[in-house]
């Protein structure tokens, strides 16, 4: 008489194998998670930077239209400076006009919507050194002084 072997079917994974599963994955996690946030982290104090970079050309950029008369009272394109005189007025009045303007102002004009929302709400994202750069609030916390919606650029320039 034969006897028929019986061939068991494995229906899911051992205990020792789930173990050993999890604890490879562990050991990726520990290795991979500090990885991921320095690149988080750069990411954004990159972005930061790239911010305060924009809003320092945008700063130039208007401060010098507004010295050549290309802003001036009846051609202030975004801008709503109060205080722009008109084209054919002195280079005088132009620097004057040029130092009241803010940093509002020059956002206005550069159409960066949420660089100077985050100005008006006060979030101190942004800081000025005693040159006048702008830099991100993160990568230069050693300087106290705050970009506020009331700074002008005669403050930043001069």
């Amino acid at each position: 008489m034969k006897i028929k072997s019986v061939k068991h079917s494995k229906k899911g994974f051992t205990l020792a194998e789930l173990v050993v599963v999890i604890g490879i994955l562990s050991i990726i996690a520990a290795i991979a998670i500090p990885g991921i946030i320095t690149i988080i982290n750069s990411a954004s104090k990159s972005e930061s930077e790239n911010r305060a970079d924009e809003l320092n050309k945008a700063c130039k950029e208007y401060y010098t239209l507004v010295i050549s008369g290309s802003i001036n009272s009846t051609n202030r394109g975004s801008s709503t400076q109060t205080t722009l005189p008109t084209a054919v007025a002195s280079t005088s009045r132009r620097r004057v006009a040029a130092k009241s303007a803010t940093v509002i102002n020059a956002c206005e004009y550069a159409e960066i919507t949420s660089i100077k929302d985050d100005i008006n709400s006060g979030s101190n994202s942004f800081v000025y050194d005693s040159d006048g750069t702008i830099y991100a609030a993160e990568s230069r916390q050693d300087l106290t002084s705050y970009v506020t919606p009331t700074l002008t650029l005669g403050t930043l320039y001069y």
